[in-house]
C-alpha cells in the first residue's frame, strides 16, 4: 500500500526478525500487530522503541489488520 506511494517500506516473518530489520532499516513509522510469532506485541515494541526511539509506533489488533486487508 505506502509501497505504492514512493514510500520505503519492510515486512518481517515474525517479532524477532522484525527487530533485526528496525536496526537496518531506521524507519520513521512502524505499523505492527498485537499477536505476532516470536515475540508478544509488548516485548516487541519495548524493543522496537530500544531500536528506533524517534520512530512512530503504530499497533493494531489482529482483528483490526485482518479487516484492512494487512493479514
Amino acid at each position: 500500500m505506502l509501497g505504492g506511494e514512493r514510500f520505503a517500506t519492510g515486512t518481517a516473518p515474525g517479532g524477532v526478525s522484525a527487530v533485526g530489520k528496525i536496526g537496518e532499516f531506521h524507519p520513521e513509522a512502524i505499523l505492527t500487530v498485537l499477536k505476532m510469532r516470536g515475540l508478544d506485541g509488548i516485548c516487541w515494541m519495548e524493543k522496537a522503541k530500544e531500536a528506533a526511539s524517534d520512530a512512530a509506533v503504530i499497533v493494531m489488533s489482529d482483528t483490526k489488520a485482518k479487516q484492512l486487508g494487512l493479514k
